[in-house]
């Protein structure tokens, strides 16, 4: 009889301790609830899970961690109490309970607690709390707080107001944030204090030809920043950076600057499934005499091409100024698909950056005599012309401050050299180039929520003596389409005709449309895309066929560099008539090391 009780006792007791420990309430499941230590029981599982350091600041080391260290054998009530309430307080539950009980403590986590609603007491143009992504019904943290707080100050200061102060805090119980802002007065830039950690022989002024911002001006930190990374990519600075003075003298900034050393060296080295490796080498001369001129030599190889670069950037007619005269000699040898060909360049002219209306634009002009010897292709064997270079470079502020992760505007640069025939020249010719990008951020959205990126080009050859007159253009004048710079669903270079027995057209274009949506994966940034382009037998117009191809595609900014892939598939419109013949495939595309 006693038997049959037990057993009645047990079927009933059994599914109501099953269901307790599925709700996360048993005290001893291995769903997270129960003892965290001798003295303290939760009731509720917390997620995610403390971590054995956490819970050494709770319950000592000899409980959890098996540690020997008496100091942390025993931790008082009191000190284990607060520190579990920072651990709670950094995974949103904000509102545990904590009830004594005979051998000590009982916690009830609560429920999360998470972000309805982002507000600002100050109205300043162009402050949007709403831009403010991942935030709203994202858990209430201290560590959100504070993004939320620096993302604010950081935005002031981009509007003007360096010397804000900004504090964010949270309502637990209705899950509203409130960020105080004290804007202060505005800060219009009025002069540049500079400092410098190391020898500084050289006029302190020549720092000025970097700037972004103008004198007068509102403080823009995005403008400052560009600024300091200019500098920094020159070689004038190891490390620079600007402070605004925000007691007593009105509209002073200070930058500081790390000098490095005068003989700058650097290395790259890349993998990618067009040239299979790349690798690059740079000695660079800096800051030489009070102007702090610049030279260099750069030596760039790959499977496909091995290009060495000199160059002497010689400063007037002041220290401060952005003019120079750059000589350049250039040796290279390209292997591609339709051509093989060996050529040296020897150019000079003036060369200056200019910074106006939220744009920075460079620009380069001056006499060039290039010389090519063709092993094949569609070209005379040797070609050499004297003529006039012209490279022009804009980027829009937005687009420079963001060049390390796509976040929005435009940038373009043109190409154009001319030469006429038997003026130190056996050919003539007239050749442009332009390339552009253009991103969109849609609802402007920090971090991004989807990027649109537009980016085209259009070549253009002008032979001096007609069509009739392309094969007498040494290679690289001609015109050919394919790979990840144009149409990434054909190989480099690969049209007009695959099998490279036809030379290129006297005009090319292309467009190519990037959807990039924010998939919350971290610094994976997966990609749709969709290239168009046609080649055209004549200067002014593209001709049938249109090729095109969808596709796929992957960033990832890796430990070891910017990761890059894509899959695309290319396909040509219709067949014509004396043309080569159809191209449709897969083409796939991987890099390591490469910008984006």
């Amino acid at each position: 009889m006693a038997v049959w009780r037990l057993a009645c006792i047990f079927c009933h007791v059994l599914p109501m301790w099953l269901t307790a420990a599925l709700l996360g309430l048993a005290p001893f499941t291995v769903l997270g609830a129960g003892l965290l230590c001798p003295e303290i029981e939760v009731t509720e599982k917390i997620e995610p899970p403390l971590s054995d350091n956490e819970l050494r600041f709770i319950c000592g080391e000899s409980t959890k961690t098996g540690g020997k260290s008496e100091g942390w054998s025993k931790i008082p009530m009191g000190q284990a109490v607060l520190s579990l309430r920072g651990f709670l307080q950094s995974r949103g539950l904000l509102r545990p309970s904590f009830v004594p009980v005979k051998n000590g403590i009982r916690v009830t986590p609560g429920p999360v607690t998470r972000v309805t609603s982002l507000k600002t007491n100050v109205e300043i143009s162009g402050l949007d709390m709403s831009r403010k992504r991942r935030v709203l019904g994202e858990p209430m943290t201290p560590s959100l707080l504070d993004s939320v707080t620096a993302w604010t100050r950081s935005e002031l200061s981009r509007l003007g107001y360096p010397c804000g102060t900004v504090q964010a805090a949270g309502d637990p119980e209705t899950g509203a944030v409130f960020v105080r802002v004290e804007r202060g007065d505005r800060f219009f830039v009025q002069s540049i204090e500079t400092r410098f950690q190391g020898e500084a022989d050289f006029d302190p002024s020549s720092l000025r030809r970097f700037d972004a911002f103008k004198f007068g001006a509102p403080y823009d930190s995005r403008l400052l920043a560009i600024s300091a990374d200019r500098t920094i990519t020159d070689g004038m600075a190891e490390r620079t950076f600007f402070v605004p003075v925000c007691t007593g003298k009105s509209g002073v900034v200070q930058q500081e600057s790390i000098l490095g050393e005068k003989r700058i060296l650097s290395a790259g080295f890349g993998l990618n499934t067009e040239e299979v490796s790349t690798a690059s080498l740079s000695l660079k001369r800096v800051r030489l005499g009070e102007k702090a001129s610049a030279a260099s030599a750069e030596a760039r190889v790959s499977f496909k091409e091995q290009q060495i670069t000199t160059y002497y950037d010689w400063r007037f007619p002041s220290p401060s100024s952005r003019h120079s005269i750059r000589p350049v000699i250039e040796l290279r040898h390209r292997n591609e698909n339709p051509y093989e060909f060996y050529s040296e360049r020897i150019l000079t002219g003036y060369s200056s950056t200019f910074d106006f209306s939220g744009v920075g634009l460079g620009v380069f002009l001056g006499p060039e005599f290039r010389v090519y010897q063709t092993r094949r292709g569609f070209s005379a064997d040797r070609r050499h012309a004297l003529g006039l270079d012209l490279e022009l470079r804009i980027i829009s502020h937005e687009n420079e401050f963001n060049r390390t992760k796509l976040g929005g505007g435009f940038r373009a640069a043109l190409d154009a050299r001319s030469n006429v025939n038997e003026f130190v020249s056996n050919f003539g010719s007239t050749i442009a180039r332009l390339r552009f990008e253009n991103v969109w951020n849609f609802s402007n959205f920090d971090p991004p929520l989807l990027l649109a990126v537009l980016r085209g080009g259009y070549s253009a050859t002008f032979p001096q003596n007609g069509v009739g007159a392309l094969q007498e253009l040494p290679p690289d004048d001609q015109n050919f389409l394919g790979g990840i710079a144009d149409l990434r669903g054909f190989s480099r270079m690969e049209l007009p005709n695959p099998e490279g027995l036809s030379p290129g057209g006297l005009s090319a274009g292309y467009l190519g449309l990037e959807l990039r949506p924010d998939l919350l994966l971290g610094e994976v940034e997966p990609m749709l895309f969709v290239d168009v382009g046609a080649l055209g037998r004549s200067s002014y117009f593209l001709d049938d066929p249109i090729y095109w191809s969808p596709g796929v595609g992957l960033n990832w900014n890796s430990p070891l560099g910017v990761l890059r892939t894509t899959l695309a598939h290319g396909y040509t419109t219709r067949q014509v008539p004396g043309a080569a013949p159809l191209v449709s495939h897969w083409q796939f595309y991987f890099s390591l090391g490469e910008p984006l």
